[in-house]
């Protein structure tokens, strides 16, 4: 018990994280506990930072986090499930029993919003399920081979609608461009850009769901820019090369090889509060100053 109350709250989530992965048999207790602890982290972080502070401390991916927090949400239905059966109830038997259709639908005008929101949820991940793992397996294809990554996209399109595709290679670059920044600084950067670029001829901003990321290209991009690909934008100069994402987190990281911790942490809260900059790129003459001054 006093082991457990010394670690901090990064470390109990990413050590239930780890408990599920390992205790196939007691999987769905530790996720659910596992959700307990994500929720109660969430309510501490800033409105529209909760995705972010995934990223940076949860070993597991932003999908998993989600899984486990629906599944705390829902405590007692999962019990009632697990009650109903004779084996032992596994996460995705969990899941799908919450997404199984219910005789009633809630009343919307008693119902609390934690019921609305399980339920919008619930209504969301059902309709996507089968996307993210499309968007997983183009991913997985592109960072093996990049060239097979056109043939698998056409096999795609001859089984699904043009809109189901385009959700699938939006989530995929999405999914591509996490990693790339994730790999920034490591052994995996070259690799991951190389991944990114491959989807870059496949995908345009459009194909991005809604998010922070789709509503700055929509902000400044025109209609035909838009619809057209990501590979097409950056060669054209309409858009920065992905790269530039790189600038902040190598600043970052020589920060803290360095041994200039603070002034890291002084700067990475400067880029969370910052309102982020222009996907255009920026003109040569505003960096000329700059210049002559190292000069």
């Amino acid at each position: 018990m006093s082991g457990e109350l010394e670690l901090t709250p990064v470390e109990q989530i990413n050590a239930e994280h780890h408990a599920c992965e390992a205790a196939v048999r007691s999987a769905l207790k530790h996720a659910v506990r596992c959700g307990a602890l994500l929720e109660e982290q969430k309510a501490t972080v800033n409105h529209g930072g909760w995705q972010r502070w995934l990223e940076e401390n949860f070993t597991g991916s932003v999908r998993t986090a989600q899984v486990y927090m629906r599944l705390s949400r829902n405590r007692e239905a999962v019990e009632a499930a697990q009650a109903q059966r004779t084996a032992h109830l596994s996460i995705d038997g969990a899941l799908k029993a919450l997404s199984a259709p219910k005789d009633e639908s809630p009343d919307l005008q008693t119902a609390s919003p934690d019921e609305l929101e399980a339920r919008a949820e619930a209504a969301y991940e059902q309709a996507l399920g089968a996307t993210y793992k499309s968007a997983e397996a183009l991913w997985q294809i592109a960072g093996i081979d990049a060239d097979r990554l056109a043939g698998a996209i056409a096999m795609l399109s001859r089984a699904h609608d043009e809109k189901h595709v385009r959700e699938v290679l939006g989530l995929a670059w999405e999914k591509a461009f996490q990693e790339y920044k994730r790999g920034v600084c490591t052994d995996e950067e070259e690799w991951r850009l190389r991944t990114l670029r491959a989807f870059d001829e496949h995908v345009r901003p459009v194909d991005l769901l809604p998010s922070r990321g789709r509503f700055a290209f929509e902000d400044e991009l025109t209609y035909r820019e838009m619809h057209t690909t990501f590979a097409d934008l950056i060669a054209g100069g309409h858009i920065v090369d992905h790269t530039s994402v790189a600038h902040p987190i190598r600043v970052m990281h020589n920060l803290h090889s360095e041994g200039y911790t603070e002034i890291a942490m002084l700067y990475c809260d400067a880029l969370l509060k910052s309102e982020g900059g222009t996907v255009r790129p920026v003109p040569e003459d505003e960096f000329e100053g700059e210049y002559e001054h190292e000069e």
